[in-house]
């Protein structure tokens, strides 16, 4: 009983940093325009965060999604939807006339789902997992208020705000029977980079050095 109450408690203290992260994402990379810092002060902190609570609880990994079982289930089961983002991301691209086809995207397919993976653990286990786990609110509040918050952290872009939403519905979903976030955070670097080359005409790699 006691076990359990404190994971409830831990439970809740996470869903409220995550939310926190969220708030703290619009106001450092949206209004002061810091979004290297953010990524290195907030994405710092929740990997010390991640260190040591594992080396105090190592089973805590296990359910955070930071485990083999289930990765291959969950390839399989977001590869159709992400085959279908991939090619629309195109599609509508070169249509629209401002894809960006560059070498640019090679680095940041491989280092995207290193951050990717952070925003899964982050949106789609502590917060939406952590949701489902405590019975916080009814199943389909709580996959509600998780795409919401997934598209939000990515405002400004409208188009972007939309595929978030979506793809984070398809992501709980597969969380919550597979319990990976190493698949989740390889397919958001994918997706991420295809959609901003593509259907965003942006160059990540570009921003981000000019950040530096």
């Amino acid at each position: 009983m006691v076990r359990v109450l404190v994971f409830v408690k831990r439970a809740h203290y996470e869903i409220a940093a995550v939310t926190l992260t969220g708030a703290g994402k619009i106001l450092f990379v949206n209004l002061l325009e810091q979004k290297f810092w953010f990524i290195v002060l907030a994405g710092g902190g929740w990997l010390l965060y991640l260190v040591t609570t594992s080396r105090q609880h190592p089973d805590y990994l296990r359910s955070w999604g930071f485990q083999k079982q289930g990765f291959w289930p969950s390839m399989r089961l977001l590869g159709i939807p992400a085959l279908v983002v991939t090619l629309a991301s195109c599609i509508y691209g070169l249509i629209a006339g401002h894809a960006i086809v560059s070498w640019h995207i090679i680095p940041v397919l491989v280092l995207y789902p290193l951050w990717g993976t952070i925003q899964q653990w982050l949106v789609i286990s502590l917060f939406g997992g952590n949701m489902l786990k405590t019975g916080a609110f009814a199943q389909s509040i709580t996959y509600l208020l998780t795409a919401l918050l997934f598209a939000v952290i990515h405002y400004p872009s409208g188009l972007l705000m939309a595929g978030t939403f979506a793809l984070a519905l398809t992501y709980l979903v597969t969380f919550a029977r597979h319990q990976n976030v190493y698949a989740l955070g390889l397919y958001h670097g994918w997706l991420g980079g295809v959609f901003y080359y593509f259907a965003l005409g942006r160059d990540p790699w570009m921003e981000f050095i000019d950040k530096l």
